[in-house]
């Protein structure tokens, strides 16, 4: 049998299971599949779920934190933006639906997690999303950036980090900014796009495909099991590997 179909089987074989795990644990707990439709409706007109009537209520946020070196963020449904402002220190803001996102600080590194974002955007212009905005002092260079980005979207704009790690699953993330030793990136079935300060060549590269395709700076890299590694004698490395979805890498000029 061909490795291709292994896999393919395999994924099945998982995929089928989980529904049964779900339906056995909805059925052990008094679900019924009418209680689905007797109590859960679609309002097409604002693109929101409603729950027993009730549209799923959300509240605002605001908190800021000072002494950040590093930042760790773990998204599941909800739109994060990370961005650099004219702030003194990190500032978080948004909506939620329950308390906002679980923070702590330690040892300089800002752990933020978000995991519900229970109002789901299916149609109309998303404002029913569970949304955080990150916003970074300008002249913060942070020493590490880590992203878990779910099922939602993620955009960073113009944040400058020493080291980057970016792991997505099912959603978008967008980078923008520079990388001034090692970048990590990590791709489920989504897409994840990044636009880094400088050229190709300021970076050595491991690489490496499943099912997904890899661009970096206009040349493709793609193919069942692929692994590619380039050195181009730079103490940076940037080290990719995209399952199903797509990771795209380019480059732009210094902005000065």
């Amino acid at each position: 049998m061909k490795r291709f179909t292994r896999i393919m089987l395999l994924l099945s074989a998982v995929f089928i299971a989980s529904g049964c795990l779900f339906c056995f644990i909805g059925t052990a707990l008094g679900g019924q599949v009418s209680d689905v439709f007797d109590n859960v409706y679609l309002d097409t007109g604002k693109g929101r779920l409603v729950v027993s009537g009730q549209g799923i209520s959300q509240t605002d946020f605001t908190r800021r934190c000072a002494g950040v070196k590093s930042l760790e963020i773990d998204v599941g449904l909800a739109d994060c933006t990370v961005i650099r402002s004219a702030v003194s220190e990190v500032r978080i803001t948004g909506n939620s639906s329950g308390n906002g996102p679980e923070m702590f600080q330690e040892d300089g590194t800002l752990y933020i997690t978000q995991e519900s974002g229970m109002s789901i955007p299916l149609f109309g212009d998303g404002t029913n999303a569970e949304n955080i905005r990150i916003e970074i002092p300008e002249d913060l260079v942070l020493e590490k950036l880590w992203i878990h980005n779910g099922l939602g979207n993620t955009v960073v704009q113009e944040i400058s980090c020493e080291s980057l790690v970016l792991e997505n699953g099912l959603g978008n993330i967008t980078f923008t900014g520079s990388v001034e030793k090692e970048g990590r990136i990590s791709n489920g079935m989504g897409q994840t796009a990044l636009t880094l300060t400088g050229e190709r060549d300021d970076y050595n590269y491991e690489l490496s495909c499943g099912f997904g395709s890899l661009s970096v700076d206009g040349s493709k890299y793609s193919g069942i099991d692929l692994k590619e590694n380039i050195h181009n004698g730079s103490n940076r490395i940037l080290q990719a590997d995209c399952s199903f979805g797509n990771i795209s890498i380019r480059f732009r000029e210094e902005i000065l």
